[in-house]
């Protein structure tokens, strides 16, 4: 589905605030985790402790790795329907210049 230019420059920007949310998110997920496992360890046995920490972060894996194709997925449509080349990711101004399209 073509989007228009301006819902194509707005799903980027959101797309770019969803990219920085989800490694700060990632941090504390990791720290929650790690809590889960050691208090799970300390209360039954390490070894199920250790267990409950692999299968957590191989969750923690797939869900991120989700995200990081959802993510990339919306900005290539995004833009594909501004006309717009990979090339055009590496300027300086590219923030500016997709607020100002959506804001029109």
């Amino acid at each position: 589905m073509a989007l228009s230019k301006k819902e194509a420059a707005q799903k980027f920007l959101d797309a770019l605030e969803t990219e920085n949310i989800r490694s700060k998110r990632l941090k504390i997920t990791i720290v929650v985790i790690i809590i889960i496992g050691g208090a799970i360890a300390a209360t039954y046995s390490p070894a199920v402790g250790l267990g409950v920490l692999v299968l957590l972060a191989v969750i923690l894996q797939f869900a991120h790795e989700r995200m990081g194709n959802s993510i990339a997925a919306a900005k290539l449509e995004a833009l594909k329907s501004l006309g717009w080349t990979q090339d055009a990711l590496e300027q300086e101004d590219l923030v500016e210049k997709l607020t100002k399209i959506a804001n029109k």
